[in-house]
């Protein structure tokens, strides 16, 4: 971000003078509105160790049944 702390001050305030756009902003309200975790995999792999809880949405539907598996 810069040389000097300065300059890195300088930039980082730059950085937030622009703001979020509008996808990062839609992204981050939407997860927080809906209580799923944001981050990256290492991240949430990492939370998972810690807890019960889903922590990312899951694919809608029921489960695929197990190959061999019949319906009743």
């Amino acid at each position: 971000m810069g040389d000097t702390p300065f300059a890195r001050e300088a930039a980082y305030a730059t950085m937030l003078d622009r703001g979020a756009s509008a996808d990062l902003q839609e992204v981050v309200l939407g997860a927080a509105l809906k209580g799923w975790v944001l981050g990256s995999e290492g991240f949430i792999e990492g939370l998972k160790s810690g807890t019960e809880r889903r922590l990312q949405r899951q694919k809608a539907g029921r489960p695929a049944r197990a190959q061999g598996e019949k319906a009743e």
